[in-house]
């Protein structure tokens, strides 16, 4: 890999051309970043939203269960 001189660039228009055209070739276009993280915040949301909703039934569970043991002490 050779360094690159003041001389030697390539426009953005050139480098998404040279991006794109593998792409348009065979069909397929490699994961981005961009799309690995919205993948990940999205199963992170997932998992948050499953531990609210079991954090929940576990205190609906607790009230029920010290609104039985009140019950039974209650002379």
């Amino acid at each position: 890999m050779g360094f690159q001189h003041p001389g030697n660039t390539l426009s953005s228009n050139d480098l998404r051309e040279l991006i794109t055209a593998p792409e348009t070739q065979t069909g397929v276009r490699p994961r981005r970043g961009v799309e690995l993280v919205t993948e990940g915040i999205a199963q992170q949301e997932a998992s948050a939203a499953r531990w609210t909703c079991l954090a929940a039934q576990q205190q609906t569970q607790c009230n029920q269960l010290h609104a039985t043991r009140e019950q039974l002490i209650r002379p």
